[in-house]
């Protein structure tokens, strides 16, 4: 019955005398759910709405299908998909730095050299931009003294001096941020980089400690 669970489908194999060529078309038999028998050279259109199996005459069944998923079904498996997807290319992105760690780094105190003289530098430029500062605004505070004539050659740079200062003033904001976001990368693969290595350690010594068995058998066996 088509109100069952799975739609039974009977297929006959039938050969067309009145073709000029020998090739083999399929009949399908079904049930409706009125009990009505029914055949026709196409799957049932409710078939697609059910689990169904098709047989053969004999009861065997040859081929088996799921339903037909609905519109909204096809999209939350597409989004499940998609969030699979996404997280695999995560994992493998942080499967490769971990690799990338443990190449650069063999311990922790290589990698603090290291950190240190990144956050170095970061400070060398801010104190560079920051000297910039003190010449800058005292010669503006100069202009400003002045009863300035505007067109003339003292207006126009007090103009572009106040420009120079915003700029600078931008640029120091942007250096102080770029400090603190390396400092806090800095901070997440040192934590990362120190379970890597405790893992690599312990299972060097799993390794070590599973061979140690059999080098002591080893031993004990030539001195016998």
């Amino acid at each position: 019955m088509v109100g069952g669970a799975v739609l039974r489908v009977l297929v006959f194999a039938t050969v067309s005398g009145l073709m000029a060529t020998d090739a083999a078309a399929q009949l399908y038999r079904w049930v409706d759910e009125n009990g009505r028998v029914h055949y026709s050279d196409t799957v049932p259109p409710a078939a697609n709405e059910r689990p169904r199996a098709k047989m053969r005459p004999d009861g065997i069944v040859i081929e088996r299908a799921d339903r037909a998923l609905s519109a909204e079904e096809r999209r939350a498996l597409a989004a499940r998909a998609e969030e699979t997807a996404k997280e695999r290319a995560a994992a493998e992105a942080r499967a490769r730095q971990d690799r990338a760690l443990l190449d650069r780094y063999t311990s922790i105190a290589e990698f603090d050299r290291v950190a240190e003289r990144r956050l170095q530098e970061a400070d060398e430029q801010l104190k560079a931009l920051a000297a910039r500062e003190p010449g800058l605004t005292g010669r503006i505070r100069a202009l400003l003294a002045m009863n300035l004539r505007p067109g003339s050659k003292e207006f126009f740079e007090l103009q572009g001096l106040a420009s120079d200062a915003q700029m600078l003033s931008e640029q120091l904001v942007a250096r102080l941020v770029a400090r603190e976001s390396l400092a806090r990368s800095i901070a997440d693969e040192r934590a990362r980089l120190a379970a890597l290595l405790a893992e690599q350690a312990s299972r060097t010594a799993a390794s070590a400690g599973g061979s140690a068995p059999g080098a002591s058998t080893a031993a004990v066996s030539s001195k016998k």
